[in-house]
């Protein structure tokens, strides 16, 4: 049986790409908080990487604009160490 995580990951991610401002932002959120609650570590650190490189590193000024909105959700839930490590150089 799938996981709750391999069924919503990429409709979430979706959702963040393509959809209306207030769907954005709960899609961040609700990523942020998979991504706090996931139990593997390489999994986890899998996610934050996709985020990264898809909306992080984008060329498009949306993607980034959707970045910020995580990296907001993400100062809240993640611990000070993991959000420098991984948030931090692309949020400045």
């Amino acid at each position: 049986m799938p996981e709750f995580y391999d069924l919503y990951w990429d409709k979430l991610m979706d959702t963040m790409k393509k959809g209306n401002y207030e769907l954005k932002e709960i899609a961040t959120y609700c990523l942020c908080k998979m991504i706090v609650f996931q139990y593997s570590a390489q999994r986890r650190q899998e996610q934050i990487q996709q985020i990264v490189d898809e909306l992080g590193a984008s060329t498009s000024c949306l993607l980034r604009k959707v970045f910020v909105f995580f990296v907001q959700w993400a100062a809240v839930d993640f611990s000070r160490h993991a959000f420098k490590e991984n948030f931090w150089d692309l949020y400045l």
